[in-house]
């Protein structure tokens, strides 16, 4: 009687054992499932960025880059100061911002005496690099999706969402979760106005190309998700990056 009581409840105890091992078993695989659905979904969600190496100006300072199509960027705005006095400055004339935001330039300092006119100049840019004309912005635009019958517009709200994928994901206040999906890193540096006046740091994004257009040059510009195109006096003061091509 009492060893059939004991076997009665080694079964039991058997039967509770494999429930236990079966139940965390499927708990196990179940979480593993949602783990590369994730992982699945984040991939599909996010642009692949490609790390690039970094590179050195002729003061010394070091730059993050990053691939974008055929397209090597300096994920960084421009910090040299060599060839650019009295033509740059740091936003406000606060050294802090430089180390944030790098310096803001006028055209002709960009350029650095380098003619428009020449494919690709070099201007104020790194050795292998050159300032970025119209057209190599352009190149970028389409890339990130822009629609092509935008890209000749004088706007500042070009395209769709291009912008937001450049903006770096900690510094635009009002854009919390911008993707920075390519690495780009682009920071809303502020301007300086031909007249002195410093305005718009933290808010909004000023680049030249080395295009010009009239008595002014064009630039490109990021206050929203969109990517704005304009043209301006040269004496104003706006950011560089740097750009060079695959081989």
């Amino acid at each position: 009687m009492i060893n059939k009581f004991f076997q009665r409840e080694q079964r039991v105890c058997q039967i509770l054992l494999l429930l236990f091992i079966t139940i965390f078993t499927y708990q196990c695989k179940k979480k593993d499932k949602e783990n590369n659905n994730n992982n699945n979904n984040n991939n599909n969600n996010n642009e692949v960025i490609i790390t690039a190496p970094t590179v050195t100006d002729i003061d010394g300072n070091v730059y993050k880059t990053c691939t974008i199509g055929n397209q090597i960027w300096m994920a960084e705005n421009l910090n040299t100061i060599t060839h650019a006095f009295g033509q740059s400055m740091c936003y406000d004339g606060d050294m802090h911002y430089c180390a944030s935001y790098g310096r803001l330039y006028t055209w002709d300092a960009a350029l650095n005496g380098d003619s428009p006119l020449q494919w690709k100049p070099r201007g104020i840019c790194p050795e292998g690099w050159y300032l970025p004309g119209d057209q190599q912005w352009g190149i970028l635009e389409v890339y990130l999706g822009m629609p092509q019958e935008d890209l000749d517009v004088l706007f500042y709200d070009r395209g769709t969402d291009e912008g937001f994928k450049l903006m770096a994901s900690y510094a635009w206040p009002g854009f919390h979760g911008s993707s920075n999906s390519y690495g780009f890193e682009a920071l809303p540096g502020g301007r300086k106005h031909k007249h002195g006046n410093f305005g718009m740091i933290n808010s909004v994004a000023f680049w030249w190309t080395s295009t010009e257009m009239g008595n002014g040059a064009v630039y490109r510009t990021i206050s929203s998700e969109r990517i704005g195109r304009n043209y301006i006096e040269k004496d104003y003061m706006f950011s560089v990056r740097c750009v060079k091509d695959i081989e």
